[in-house]
């Protein structure tokens, strides 16, 4: 794999796990 992908793929899962929490937090329950 390219270390450039594999850095992207990091990069967008963080944010997707940090937008994930907030949702959570945000939302009721």
């Amino acid at each position: 794999m390219d270390a450039n992908t594999y850095e992207a793929r990091r990069c967008f899962a963080r944010h997707l796990r940090s937008t994930l929490l907030l949702q959570g937090v945000m939302l009721p329950g």
